[in-house]
């Protein structure tokens, strides 16, 4: 990610516009579950906070976080 440099002499519109460069470059292509990788997921005696916990590393694990 590249740095913006915003001098304490830009109007707000040129911060904007420097700012929203930066968030732009930082953002990336959310990678989601589909109903039958969700399916996998489910084991019969799972509470649904361990099937929420189960879906949540998944979706970390695809999206490498």
């Amino acid at each position: 990610m590249t740095k913006a440099n915003v001098a304490i002499n830009d109007t707000s519109q040129e911060r904007v516009a420097k700012t929203s460069e930066i968030v732009h470059e930082a953002q990336r292509t959310w990678v989601g579950l589909t109903e039958a990788q969700c399916g996998v997921l489910w084991k019969t005696n799972m509470t649904p906070f361990e099937y929420y916990q189960a879906i949540e590393a998944k979706l970390k694990e695809k999206n490498n976080e």
